[in-house]
């Protein structure tokens, strides 16, 4: 493939490739956190000229590229370029899911819930909203039952 912006081996370059490939390449092993829920690269930035063009002005070596809304899509209103310690600290947190019922399983999500003392499994799934909805309908029959 030949590149007319001759900036396939700079840094930024390498950052564009990657950013692709975690949202579109379901092989990845990091697919599941970027288009495995629903990450996005916008149109634009389908073209790599097109997002030297908009990140370059404001990156440095050893900065890593951002999501300011960390559920958003890359796209030029939610990147930004940060040190790895912000980068950090704008992450989702693995080990505390925001969900009653629900646990990290591998790439997937758990769900259960505990009747009369008995954990019941409910079953494994792709997002924690929708493990989450797992349990809350488990919950709404179980109060049915009463």
């Amino acid at each position: 493939m030949h590149y007319k912006h001759g900036m396939s081996k700079h840094p930024i370059y390498l950052v564009w490739d990657s950013m692709r490939r975690r949202c579109q390449d379901s092989n990845r092993k990091d697919y599941a956190d970027y288009g495995g829920r629903g990450i996005k690269v916008c149109e634009r930035w389908q073209d790599s000229a097109n997002f030297i063009e908009d990140m370059l002005p404001t990156w440095k070596p050893g900065l890593t590229l951002d999501r300011i809304n960390n559920d958003g899509n890359y796209e030029p209103g939610n990147c930004r370029w940060v040190t790895m310690t912000e980068q950090l600290s704008n992450r989702r947190a693995y080990g505390e899911i925001p969900f009653k019922g629900v646990s990290r399983n591998g790439k997937n999500y758990r769900a259960d819930i505990k009747i009369k003392g008995e954990q019941l499994y409910l079953g494994t799934f792709p997002t924690p909203e929708e493990a989450s909805e797992a349990y809350q309908q488990a919950k709404i029959k179980c109060r049915e039952a009463k």
